[in-house]
């Protein structure tokens, strides 16, 4: 939302930092998951329910606040957000941590389990 945000009270150009600040926290995000959280999750199920849960809050949140006409950018409509800053964002956003943990779930062969695993646990 606040990259559509950025890209209709700015240009584009200018948004162009913060559109690859989000996809790179996404790309560090959907490495770290299919490394070996996405297992934990496998693991614990109802962590899912729990991000799952964060993840509607969010929505909810940040549609009650632009119903109300604070947008996510309020107070800083003249700065665009910059890189290093869109990718940490994307650490705290819960919808992409429920993406990323879907798609882990779901992409990954259960029969990798025992090899990532190890790699995850020997990289820490």
């Amino acid at each position: 939302m606040t990259l559509t945000d950025t890209g209709a009270n700015l240009a584009l150009r200018q948004a162009a930092g913060q559109l690859l600040g989000i996809a790179a926290g996404f790309a560090i995000q959907s490495i770290a998951l299919c490394a070996g959280l996405g297992m934990i999750l496998l693991r614990w199920p109802e962590l899912h329910g729990v991000l799952q849960g964060m993840a509607a809050g969010c929505v909810m949140y940040l549609g009650w606040q632009m119903l109300r006409g604070r947008g996510a950018m309020a107070g800083a409509a003249g700065d665009p957000v910059p890189f290093w800053e869109a990718a940490a964002r994307q650490f705290l956003n819960p919808r992409a941590w429920l993406i990323c943990a879907t798609a882990a779930m779901l992409c990954l062969p259960v029969a990798l389990e025992p090899v990532l695993m190890a790699g995850y646990t020997g990289a820490i």
